[in-house]
């Protein structure tokens, strides 16, 4: 049903949130579930048909759990973005819970200390697609706070990158990235032109 509103209000894409780590029930680990992740997702693209379906996917430990929902799932979706946050116990200083309310001893912990699983994630998505002749796009998602960790997604092969902590923290940082490029292009002619030129007569 959201699926078709979200549709019928004109989406280009629809991403299908399989991981909710802030979810202290099994709802929030659903891309662990292949079999019920294939069924969520075939339905919904039933629905929404020629609109591209992404899904978010959360951090696994091995390749082949990521290889496993990946193959349930790959005749359904056109994209895969990874990873969400990451399911830990948060406590205080005094090592009490940190959250307020019950059953919140847990929580997702996002930002730079995920950009590690997330770099590894990527790798492993990047892999299986080429690996695997799949042609789904990838959004590299997890701790990319700066420009240059922007870049380190790109170069493993992502199509895209989505930062979500950094952007609250740096509302700037597309602009930075951006600048961050052009300065890279302008050092890269800089060197041509300086290592090119002709030798005086």
């Amino acid at each position: 049903m959201c699926a078709r509103w979200a549709k019928k209000a004109g989406a280009d894409i629809i991403e299908l949130n399989l991981s909710c780590p802030n979810s202290p029930t099994v709802e929030g680990d659903i891309f662990k579930d292949p079999e019920l992740s294939s069924k969520i997702c075939k339905a919904v693209k039933k629905e929404i048909r020629d609109t591209p379906l992404f899904i978010k996917i959360g951090y696994l430990d091995t390749y082949d759990e990521l290889k496993s929902i990946i193959e349930a799932t790959v005749r359904s979706i056109d994209g895969v973005a990874g990873i969400n946050t990451i399911r830990k116990r948060i406590v205080s200083p005094e090592g009490g819970p940190a959250l307020p309310g019950i059953g919140r001893e847990q929580s997702g912990v996002c930002g730079s200390m995920i950009r590690n699983f997330g770099l590894k994630s990527a790798n492993r998505l990047f892999s299986l697609r080429h690996e695997e002749k799949y042609d789904f796009a990838i959004i590299g998602i997890g701790g990319a706070m700066i420009p240059e960790h922007i870049e380190q997604y790109l170069d493993i092969g992502m199509d895209a990158v989505q930062v979500v902590t950094s952007a609250m923290w740096d509302p700037h940082l597309a602009h930075k990235y951006n600048q961050y490029l052009i300065n890279k292009i302008n050092n890269q002619n800089t060197y041509f032109s300086t290592s090119h030129k002709r030798p005086q007569s």
